[in-house]
């Protein structure tokens, strides 16, 4: 019970850090537009904000191809159990690691000085910038971080 109510809270917190960075950028795609209709592919599909259970530490980052990207330890791992890194998936639409999530929680272990496990990875809503509707999680995010379930 202890353990939810924390993640409850955490949760609320992690889907207002990810709106307002999907806000930041909305904001930068229309100002780079400069008056004129930004095209879709100048927004990323998707933002999420990422933290790890009962640390106030957060980090948000958005979907994009994982080409030339390194990713740590366990994401690597776990990405890798869902098939080869930057391939499509056979059971989802996504590439495996382009998706938010894995950036998200891959930018926050930078910053950790102790390597969390995969299960401790909590998730706010992932937002899509240009609408600003929360999006469901895919099947390649699902099976990589088990607290999406």
């Amino acid at each position: 019970m202890f353990i939810y109510i924390i993640e409850l809270m955490d949760r609320n917190g992690l889907n207002r850090a990810a709106i307002i960075k999907a806000g930041t950028i909305r904001n930068k795609v229309t100002t780079r537009a400069k008056g004129k209709n930004p095209r879709l592919k100048d927004y990323p599909a998707a933002v999420v904000s990422c933290s790890i259970i009962g640390s106030s530490n957060h980090k948000e980052d958005y979907s994009r191809p994982c080409q030339n990207y390194s990713y740590k330890e366990p994401i690597l791992g776990a990405l890798s159990k869902v098939g080869q890194i930057g391939a499509k998936s056979s059971f989802c639409h996504n590439y495996i690691g382009n998706c938010a999530e894995p950036h998200a929680a891959n930018l926050l272990l930078k910053g950790l000085r102790k390597t969390p496990l995969i299960v401790d990875f909590v998730f706010g809503d992932t937002i899509r910038p240009r609408t600003m509707q929360v999006l469901p999680y895919c099947k390649n995010c699902k099976k990589t971080f088990p607290s999406l379930k």
